[in-house]
């Protein structure tokens, strides 16, 4: 069997040829591709040889394919470029006849920046160390394919070309400038900022105090913005961007309205200053549709900087008017009439509008009356974007009626397309990308003037009959070694108080984390399965989290409780994909169960998705490839929003199989043990990138640093810093105050209790991050059993040890007594992610 070789390619080519009479090419059938790419082809792309007489090429339907669908997705007719390498993408016309193109994925460098996760001054008594990211295309590409040449005050730092730079604490004050360099094509890429260290500055007071020497002046005057007290590195910013630094700086604002101003002095924010720019405001963008709350008429434009607009809609006869600042109004009209809508400032000194915005808005029809007047829990069959018709697909895909007994069931919904979508048949297959949906399904659609008709078949169900069981073949048993953060002392939290859309009623467990989601209260049909794991979700929040917790803490909690409730189902792999739909393994019915959990990738992104979201955290589910190189397989994880930023999150990935040794009678046997830790744990979109391929790019994008966790992580427990930023003599200190710490919090024996968890374990274990300019450095330390002070403390402490590295992350699992073997990290020992879905 070969895939892709040219030969085999005219071969077939021809062989379609003589069944259907003509042949099809792509007019450029070999083509480059920068990752995140992406190209719609139509029929003015193709080449169609032998056409029967009379039959026109504009009119012959086709869709593509892809031989690797994590470098390219292949969606309708359009693909997207995934992650580097190589892909065959093949078309099929309407008839059968197949055409190939061949693409290369290529990392193309355009732009580099710094950015610092711990600020870019510190006091000389940090606890951290400031650490420089060369962020790689504003964060969505990885730099872990790139060599990066750091320089620090002109000086190459040797010996070291990762990121990021750890610019070392020594304890003494020090301004320094730091340079990245990337090399890429032939060009040098490059971005410098200055860092370091101070001593004193805002002593007097609490915190830092600012002015300006005028608070409101004319559009393309300057002001000037001073600290109350010196303070060289003070970072400002107006609006929410940063805008310089040091004692004062001086602002112009080139448009009116009003800018807030506040100083962030090495993490102590100012008190903040409004600014009023006089002048004249022009509203851009001004849009009107009936799409958003019909039948009242929505405006929207470019908002202009706070200040008070007024949004009119005029008839011959008739005047309606609001006032709004936010850059959208509702204004309650007659829809069977046509407006003139204009967007001015409203009456004040200091704003005007010599030249307003306007828009004109027909009166509506009969047939889009019909339209915005059905509804659906998310919206209306009115469908004006792309993310609108996603939406109501995937409305179909998760409230379809269950196939029975073999039988299959068929939606049908007409929608009205207010919009130009560009080719139908493409968009249908991006909304499929786009609902995450795990089965077999028929797709079928077509179009007529603005109505469009989407016909779903699904031959299976998403719905479990199918209860999953241990398979000792298949499943690693649980180490329960590392420390988990619950929290149910406090007050109790308040169920989905952040959601605004109101109340969906519901009857399976994936509808019910899907309108989560999306905003919506679930409310579970009485008896139902979605009922039973709702009221068992309520006690398992009520034991591991509790209102004073901050979104980090809820979502670590939530994130550990999985994996310390679920071993992963690999059994799975033994099952087609009819089977694989009904097992419980694929939905919260695994693991929102007293029992012992036995799930996969699929139950354990929705379960997170739906128990952060029910806390008051902002989660979504994502699906798609995940694996190393070429080797992925279907995936699903999750993306979680904290203070405001988005990060990864992978319970799969997270619960690494680590390898253990462990003492059976007399001897040492070698087994691999589940265990939760916190390497999948608030990552980027570029962290993962190069292991973790999406079906869809209409998630959030993620924070371009990340959170890193280890820094965080012994905040509230009393331990040592768990991201070790030293060098020398430090970094012996910083590791052996760990191991100390192991030593003094050891026990025998440890009780895991939350809601459905109640278990013992004989183990104890600490995780810890080194930042990657020590790795090598830490590594021999951590590698030299005999000779580290690390393994000293532990063994003077009564413990056996075994140590992993994964990456730049130590698992060190300790007992209180002779069951563990005395062992180190090697090369061979790093923990494996479950790749079993891989034989598929």
């Amino acid at each position: 069997m070969c895939s892709g070789c040219s030969g085999c390619e005219l071969l077939g080519n021809f062989l379609q040829s003589l069944n259907s009479g003509y042949s099809v090419f792509f007019a450029n059938s070999d083509i480059t591709m920068t990752k995140g790419e992406k190209i719609t082809f139509d029929n003015d792309d193709l080449i169609f040889q032998d056409l029967a007489e009379g039959r026109d090429a504009s009119e012959i339907s086709f869709s593509l394919s892809t031989s690797d669908n994590a470098v390219i997705k292949a969606s309708g007719k359009t693909i997207q470029a995934q992650s580097t390498g190589q892909a065959t993408v093949t078309l099929v016309t309407e008839d059968g006849v197949k055409g190939y193109l061949r693409v290369t994925v290529e990392n193309v460098v355009q732009s580099v920046e710094l950015a610092f996760p711990f600020g870019r001054f510190l006091p000389c008594s940090s606890d951290y160390s400031v650490d420089v990211y060369a962020v790689v295309n504003g964060g969505s590409e990885p730099v872990s394919g790139y060599k990066i040449a750091w320089y620090v005050d002109g000086k190459s730092v040797s010996n070291y070309s990762g990121n990021p730079l750890t610019v070392y604490n020594s304890g003494s004050p020090a301004i320094s400038e730091v340079k990245a360099v990337i090399y890429s094509d032939g060009k040098s890429f490059s971005a410098s900022d200055y860092v370091g260290y101070y001593v004193g500055g805002l002593t007097s007071v609490e915190k830092p105090v600012i002015s300006a020497d005028k608070t409101v002046f004319s559009v393309g005057e300057t002001v000037k913005l001073s600290l109350r007290e010196t303070f060289d590195y003070a970072e400002w910013y107006i609006s929410g961007e940063h805008c310089g630094e040091g004692t004062s700086i001086e602002f112009t604002p080139d448009k009116a309205g009003y800018y807030e101003v506040y100083s962030d002095c090495a993490g102590y924010r100012s008190n903040v200053i409004k600014l009023t720019a006089c002048g004249e405001v022009i509203a851009e963008n001004v849009a009107a549709s009936y799409n958003e709350s019909y039948p009242a008429l929505t405006v929207t434009w470019q908002a202009t900087n706070g200040v008070d607009c007024l949004v009119t809609a005029k008839t011959d006869k008739e005047t309606v008017s609001v006032i709004s600042s936010t850059g959208s109004a509702s204004l309650n009209v007659n829809p069977e009439k046509a407006y003139t809508v204009t967007v001015s400032a409203a009456e004040n000194p200091d704003f005007y509008s010599s030249d307003t915005q306007s828009v004109t808005v027909p009166a509506v029809t009969e047939q889009e009356k019909y339209f915005l007047g059905m509804k659906y829990y998310d919206g209306d069959y009115y469908i004006a974007s792309d993310l609108e018709f996603f939406d109501f697909f995937d409305y179909m895909m998760f409230f379809r009626k269950q196939p029975v007994a073999g039988k299959t069931t068929v939606s049908t919904e007409r929608v009205y397309m207010a919009y130009d979508y560009g080719d139908y048949d493409d968009l249908l297959g991006r909304a499929f990308d786009y609902s995450t949906i795990t089965g077999s399904y028929n797709l079928r659609g077509s179009t007529d003037g603005k109505t469009a008709t989407v016909t779903i078949e699904f031959f299976t169900v998403n719905t479990p009959s199918v209860k999953s069981i241990y398979s000792q073949k298949y499943h690693y048993d649980a180490l329960d070694a590392l420390p988990f953060d619950w929290n149910a002392d406090g007050e109790k939290i308040k169920y989905f108080s952040a959601a605004e859309k109101g109340k969906v009623k519901v009857s399976t467990t994936d509808q019910m984390f899907r309108v989560a989601e999306k905003g919506y209260v679930p409310v579970p049909e009485i008896g139902s399965s979605a009922a039973n794991a709702y009221s068992f979700a309520e006690q398992v929040l009520d034991s591991i989290v509790s209102e004073d917790m901050t979104d980090m803490e809820r979502a670590r909690a939530i994130y550990e409780y999985i994996m310390y409730k679920n071993t992963y189902d690999g059994s799975v792999v033994e099952y087609d994909i009819e089977k694989s739909v009904k097992s419980a393994s694929f939905y919260m019915e695994s693991i929102l169960i007293p029992e012992t959990s036995f799930g996969v990738c699929d139950a354990m992104s929705k379960t997170f998705s739906f128990l952060c979201n029910m806390a008051n955290v902002k989660a979504v589910r994502i699906t798609g490839y995940a694996g190393s190189g070429s080797q992925k397989g279907g995936h699903a994880w999750n993306k979680v929003s904290i203070d405001g930023d988005w990060y990864i999150v992978d319970c799969t990935w997270g619960d690494a199989n680590v390898p253990i040794r462990k003492k059976s009678g007399f001897s040492y046997n070698g087994i691999r043990l589940e265990s939760a830790s916190h390497t999948y744990f608030l990552l980027t979109d570029a962290d993962v990138a190069e292991t973790h391929v999406a079906d869809t790019d209409e998630g959030p994008e993620t924070s371009t640093v990340p959170y890193c966790y280890y820094a965080h992580a012994a905040e509230s427990s009393g331990a040592p810093s768990l991201y070790v930023q030293s060098e020398g003599a430090g970094l012996v200190e910083a590791l052996e105050n760990i191991a100390q710490y192991i030593a003094d919090n050891a026990v025998e024996s440890r009780e895991i209790v939350a809601y459905g968890i109640d278990r013992v374990s004989e183990y104890y274990g600490l995780e810890f991050s080194v930042c990657r300019r020590s790795l090598d450095a830490a590594d021999k330390i951590m590698t030299g059993k005999t000779k580290s002070s690390f393994y000293t403390k532990l063994t003077r402490a009564g413990l056996t040890y075994n140590v992993v590295r994964d990456d730049d992350t130590y698992y060190v699992i300790v007992n209180k007594g002779s069951v563990l073997y005395n062992s180190v990290p090697n090369s061979s020992d790093t923990p494996a992610r479950p790749y079993w879905w891989l034989a598929f």
